[in-house]
């Protein structure tokens, strides 16, 4: 058993689905959690979860293994207080890893974690299931590691003795526009310059 956030014991369960099939079942679990949750990206509803495996994901591929659905659900008495949903990818075309329901189409990737309970007992639990996946390691893209359920999942990590690592990847550049352009333009490399020129030239 767990605790609540009072200090109330609570008996929590942890079980996987393993099918988009699971997944539309339990629509109504799932989505209630999403509503309670700080996860505000309606891909991350059921349904959108089970329409990208539909697409996304043919039945040949997840026979071979390829984006088989894996998802860990923390639940109490029937309520689902996380649920974390993956994929199986390989990472360049060999290694088996787990990874989020997401491409360049729709994103349908990120924890849900109902925010009116301790979040420690909870997250401990799901960091424990991570065992049962079929996979040694996830590679999660665009983790919004800034926020609370996340910042609380590294910890949980952390407590499990479970490597991670955080890489920031894909930063927008930012310009200065407190000049006017001339000084802007001074702050180009030569060959920058050089190679604007030539294209201006081109245009014209």
């Amino acid at each position: 058993s767990i605790m609540r956030g009072e200090g109330k014991p609570m008996n929590a369960l942890v079980s996987h689905l393993t099918s988009a099939g699971e997944l539309l079942e339990s629509a109504g679990l799932w989505d209630d959690l999403w509503a309670r949750s700080d996860v505000t990206s309606p891909t991350l509803q059921a349904g959108l979860i089970a329409q990208w495996l539909g697409h996304f994901c043919p039945a040949g591929r997840r026979q071979s293994g390829t984006n088989a659905f894996h998802a860990l659900i923390v639940e109490e008495q029937g309520r689902w207080l996380a649920a974390l949903p993956l994929v199986e990818k390989r990472s360049a075309g060999v290694v088996r890893m787990g990874a989020w329901p997401a491409n360049q189409w729709s994103d349908s990737g990120d924890l849900l974690l109902d925010p009116a309970v301790a979040p420690q007992p909870v997250l401990d639990a799901l960091v424990q299931a991570m065992e049962s996946l079929p996979w040694q390691a996830l590679r999660l893209g665009d983790v919004p590691i800034a926020t609370s359920r996340w910042q609380q999942t590294t910890a949980a990590l952390e407590r499990a003795a479970l490597p991670y690592h955080f890489r920031p990847e894909m930063q927008p550049g930012r310009i200065d526009t407190r000049g006017d352009w001339e000084s802007y333009q001074q702050t180009w490399s030569r060959r920058h310059r050089q190679q604007v020129t030539r294209h201006l030239r081109a245009l014209s």
